[in-house]
């Protein structure tokens, strides 16, 4: 996973060599959605744990490569890179 992570992120990189780039990642809290209804994600399989280690390690490589990494508690990545969006779009940014 770590080796994937890295290799796309460096692709991303080149690719958007002049962009704004952010790495989101859920928080290891529960979020706001589990509260409101336990079973949220109820049919989803447990995380394997061989990669469970790895996160920290991507989180390690995000920081290496100087891409700046947001988590917020009770929220996960999907509801951070939103509001990102949203808050960079109503700056006037071109947000693909």
């Amino acid at each position: 996973a770590v080796y994937g992570f890295c290799t796309m992120l460096r692709k991303l990189m080149r690719e958007f060599r002049n962009a704004s780039l952010v790495a989101c990642f859920d928080h290891s809290s529960d979020t706001f959605r589990k509260a409101l209804y336990p079973a949220y994600k109820g049919n989803r399989k447990e995380t394997p744990e061989d990669l469970i280690p790895q996160f920290s390690l991507i989180r390690d490589a995000t920081e290496a490569f100087g891409v700046p990494r947001v988590e917020a508690p009770s929220f996960e990545a999907d509801d951070v890179i939103a509001s990102l969006a949203a808050r960079a779009v109503e700056g006037g940014a071109n947000v693909t």
